[in-house]
């Protein structure tokens, strides 16, 4: 569980996998199903000197134990007041250099941000999504069964980041902590969920930077010749677009 399946790994010019060969000593069905999982993989093709080439490497494959089935339904709530939804999801610092961030969406759509460590930006920020996003992810909680899940999924490890989601409407709260949740059977529905709202909340303009990025800060009235704005363009360049 902890290192997963090592796999031997040729990939074609045009990124698909010629061949995935796995010599673990372990199970003959896993070894079959962790070469199959390589297989349906395509991969950005390499290239050298500006030509796709052929690459040969060794990848990796995960090895989970079963989901914990939630043993209890509890009916996911209807939204009336939808200024009265909101979602975040904090992902916390590791003994490295895991992004540090939390993010919330407010169901008008407002994003708020604030960012800790290993993030273009750092400190507090504002965005907006539209409407439409606020309502998918709602709709992805919801399939998620996220009332129904356990409220902490933690293995017994350490240095690792632990993820955060949480969801609010009308009174009603849930939360769910994730600390390498997988290891313990957490359902992969969380680890989605927690990636759906990075997606939908467009994190990646706060985290690495796109040309998002500087339409909220010339928006904020940004010092642009002030020192921390030295600082966060080179943290731009470090974690995102160097053309920024």
């Amino acid at each position: 569980i902890m290192e997963g399946l090592a796999v031997e790994v040729v990939v074609r010019p045009d990124g698909t996998v010629d061949s995935a060969i796995c010599r673990e000593a372990a199970p003959t069905d896993l070894t079959l199903r962790a070469e199959d999982a390589m297989r349906a993989l395509r991969f950005t093709p390499f290239v050298r000197n500006g030509h796709a080439v052929w690459a040969r490497f060794k990848g990796s494959v995960s090895v989970l134990p079963p989901e914990l089935v939630p043993t209890k339904h509890v009916p996911f709530p209807e939204i009336v007041d939808w200024k009265s939804v909101r979602i975040t999801l904090e992902r916390t610092g590791c003994f490295g250099m895991c992004p540090a961030y939390k993010i919330e969406v407010a169901g008008d759509g407002t994003v708020s941000y604030e960012g800790n460590k290993f993030v273009a930006l750092m400190g507090k920020h504002r965005g907006r999504i539209q409407p439409e996003k606020v309502k998918e992810l709602v709709a992805r909680f919801r399939d998620a069964d996220y009332f129904s899940l356990r409220d902490d999924y933690s293995a017994s490890i350490t240095d690792n980041p632990t993820y955060t989601t949480s969801f609010t409407a009308d009174g009603k709260s849930k939360t769910v902590n994730d600390y390498v949740g997988l290891m313990m059977g957490m359902p992969m529905s969380v680890e989605k969920l927690e990636n759906s709202i990075d997606q939908l909340a467009g994190s990646d303009r706060f985290i690495r930077g796109s040309q998002a990025t500087m339409e909220i800060l010339k928006g904020e009235a940004w010092d642009f010749a002030s020192d921390d704005a030295a600082n966060t363009l080179a943290r731009l360049a470090q974690y995102g677009d160097a053309a920024l």
